[in-house]
């Protein structure tokens, strides 16, 4: 069986890939060696420049239709509130961030690839692959079955233990820490609007308080044991998921070799502080997309690589400011960002680099 492109992975990286592909002509092949689909929102945050990439698509009205409208982000340590990042002051179509499960995201952009007549094909693994001047092929498992596909390309859309960057042999140095992070989506009575992100700086941790659905709301904190952490005058009616996880810092040293391509967590992974994660995954699978219909392809590996670099290294930056328990860096913080964002060029700036708009080389 042939297909132009073999997607390996389907989570929101891969199907954006998959439906960029179908829209500029290019028919994929997307698999999954999960069964099902993850039930868990895990990614929270869809930010403009994703809402601006799915656009071409109408999956933009779709999302918003289905999301929670979040106009302001509020920085805020424990006894007052210290700025507000405006985004209705961005000059943006999508001038506010988006609350929405990535399970649904991911349900949403599958059932908009299935209208293409493209399923993703579940509980299929990739067990090798070779390639050579003119395309890839990959030997598949499906239960007792096991074949093999050819394809012009493959992207690895894989994940963070990405098999397609195994096979690859490429490196993705960086670290992980060892303090745990903790998170839980909770139904209840929430102390402050529901309009805003809420990000609390404490002296060595950070909580951040996203609203979405109809009453619920995802906490994060950058040390474990979430629940114990809430700010006064939270009321818990439900626990509707909680885990605890580690965060890394690393980033693919190439985003692929020869006719086989990474994209997504495969190829950069850093905090979730910024929400850039899901977002930078699904930018990588459109213009991996974009790039192939144009003939510039050769492109990719470098301009992704760039932006990721640039995020990785912003996101590290942004995530020691708000953990510190340092008492200079603490105010020399909690002083600037409130003169910054009284400054027009520089809350563009920041505006544009929240809302992911704004990255070195944007690879578009």
């Amino acid at each position: 069986m042939t297909a132009d492109v073999l997607i390996v992975g389907a989570g929101p990286t891969g199907l954006a890939a998959a439906l960029e592909l179908a829209r500029l002509g290019t028919r994929p092949r997307i698999i999954d060696r999960l069964p099902q689909p993850t039930p868990f929102s895990r990614a929270i945050g869809v930010n403009p420049r994703t809402l601006e990439l799915l656009s071409p698509l109408g999956l933009d009205k779709v999302l918003l239709s289905a999301g929670h409208v979040l106009p302001r982000l509020n920085l805020r340590t424990p006894d007052r509130l210290v700025a507000t990042v405006d985004f209705t002051r961005l000059h943006h179509q999508f001038n506010h961030l988006l609350a929405l499960a990535q399970s649904d995201t991911e349900r949403l952009l599958t059932e908009r690839l299935a209208q293409e007549g493209i399923d993703v094909e579940r509980g299929v693994e990739l067990l090798s692959f070779t390639q050579d001047a003119t395309g890839v092929t990959a030997s598949l498992r499906n239960g007792d079955r096991e074949s093999d596909v050819r394809s012009a390309y493959m992207l690895g859309a894989d994940g963070s233990h990405s098999p397609v960057r195994t096979g690859l042999g490429i490196a993705m140095p960086g670290r992980t820490y060892e303090q745990p992070w903790s998170l839980a989506d909770i139904r209840g009575e929430w102390p402050f609007e529901r309009a805003a992100v809420q990000l609390i700086a404490q002296p060595g941790r950070a909580f951040l308080a996203f609203p979405f659905g109809v009453d619920l709301l995802r906490v994060v904190s950058s040390k474990g044991n979430v629940l114990e952490q809430l700010p006064p005058g939270t009321q818990v009616q439900e626990v509707v998921w909680h885990s605890e996880f580690k965060i890394s810092a690393r980033l693919a040293d190439t985003y692929g070799r020869g006719r086989v391509y990474l994209a997504g967590d495969a190829a950069h992974l850093h905090s979730p502080v910024g929400a850039r994660g899901m977002n930078l995954g699904i930018e990588d699978g459109i213009l991996f997309a974009r790039k192939l219909a144009s003939g510039q392809l050769d492109t990719y590996r470098s301009d992704r690589r760039a932006v990721a670099s640039h995020v990785v290294r912003l996101t590290e930056v942004q995530t020691r400011l708000v953990t510190t328990a340092v008492p200079l860096l603490r105010g020399v913080r909690d002083r600037m960002l409130p003169l910054a964002l009284s400054l027009p060029p520089v809350r563009d700036v920041i505006l544009r680099e929240v809302s992911g708009l704004r990255s070195v080389r944007q690879g578009a």
